[in-house]
């Protein structure tokens, strides 16, 4: 008989219909309370498939169908607990909205890793205050294990790094200076080796501290920041990087490693997003995810009702409170800049700013 630790990690591997099949079978045996619970749940994911496969919705409406419906099962077989669960600023400050986002690297990464690759590579392209690298750190570490909904701890081990990409219109140059601030990221020193421009990502998963311990089922992690878009050189550099650089023969054991592009721009700047979907629309080995903008005041609400039990927020007066406190922060941030003016948007908020005040409020009840 399937138990709750079973169904959980199905639902991190992102097999919900399987998680459907032991959630099932458990509620038959052990739980028949829950039937009516888990058969809604159900139905609402079956009926989003059904639509899908009819072309009735979009992949992206089925990925945010599929995300629920896995946050669901989640609270549904969370381990119970008197005590509620510590928040980490690490992680649950970036949970913020993003519900879209999220839920279309899901599918896509399922889709990628059923296709055994091993290597995978995403743009993430929005306004510049919209916190691009952690939207990375938080779509990998819940491929890693950890949920929204608290249901489940880490069970991968995650290897982080970033880097700045600056091209120039020498490629050549491009190529080796990426190179150079790839193993300075991953703790490898450059200068040690000779003829870097032949070095592979092979290398720098040998050469790392970071990653040479990771394993099969753990991940690595490097965030790119396109400090400059120009929409010919960077798909050009871009290209090299995936089809030649990552080409290299990889341990048998060798950890997933997912590359995030992000390119941040003005908030009223259209001709970039719309270069970087053209660009998109080529690319054979490279996913967008939805752009990143603004977010609505409530956005943050929500955030703050979903995790008021480890918050300590008694009653909705509480959360108000709290609510309140935080909005004025983030509205003091906004207001301090005249660069975060976006004409006509001054009702909504920054994620830069809503991450830094979350952080505030974790570690603050950490302490």
């Amino acid at each position: 008989m399937p138990a709750a630790p079973e169904i959980l990690q199905a639902i991190a591997d992102g097999e919900i219909d399987q998680a459907f099949v032991l959630a099932k079978a458990y509620v038959q045996a052990e739980a028949p309370g829950m039937k009516t619970q888990l058969a809604t749940i159900e139905s609402v994911y079956k009926l989003s498939k059904s639509e899908l496969n009819k072309g009735k919705i979009s992949f992206g409406d089925f990925s945010l169908h599929h995300a629920r419906a896995a946050d669901a099962l989640c609270q549904m077989f969370a381990p119970a607990s008197e005590k509620a669960p510590t928040l980490q600023s690490g992680y649950h400050a970036l949970t913020c909205d993003r519900e879209t986002q999220t839920a279309h690297f899901e599918q896509l990464f399922i889709k990628r890793r059923t296709a055994g690759e091993q290597i995978q590579f995403y743009y993430l392209y929005g306004g510049r205050y919209q916190s691009h690298e952690s939207l990375s750190k938080r779509l990998v570490h819940e491929r890693g294990g950890m949920r929204r909904g608290l249901a489940l701890a880490p069970t991968a081990k995650v290897g982080l790094g970033s880097v700045q990409f600056d091209v120039c219109e020498d490629i050549e140059c491009s190529k080796v200076e990426f190179i150079t601030r790839l193993c300075e990221a991953f703790s490898i020193n450059p200068n040690a080796y000779v003829d870097l421009k032949s070095k592979r990502l092979d290398f720098i998963l040998q050469e790392s501290s970071v990653l040479r311990g990771l394993r099969s089922a753990d991940f690595a992690l490097c965030y790119i920041e396109v400090s400059d878009w120009d929409n010919q050189l960077v798909p050009t550099v871009g290209e090299w990087f995936v089809k030649e650089f990552c080409e290299s023969t990889l341990r048998d054991d060798a950890p997933t490693c997912l590359f995030f592009f992000g390119v941040n721009y003005r908030e009223t700047d259209e001709r970039t997003p719309r270069e970087i979907e053209v660009a998109l629309r080529s690319a054979q080995h490279i996913d967008g995810l939805p752009e990143l903008t603004m977010i609505e005041e409530a956005n943050l609400e929500d955030w703050i009702r979903h995790y008021s039990k480890p918050l300590g927020l008694a009653n909705i007066s509480a959360r108000d409170a709290l609510f309140d406190e935080v909005l004025a922060k983030v509205r003091i941030k906004h207001q301090s800049s005249p660069r975060k003016h976006v004409p006509g948007k001054d009702h909504l908020l920054h994620m830069d700013d809503v991450e830094m005040e979350l952080k505030r409020v974790i570690d603050e009840k950490n302490e």
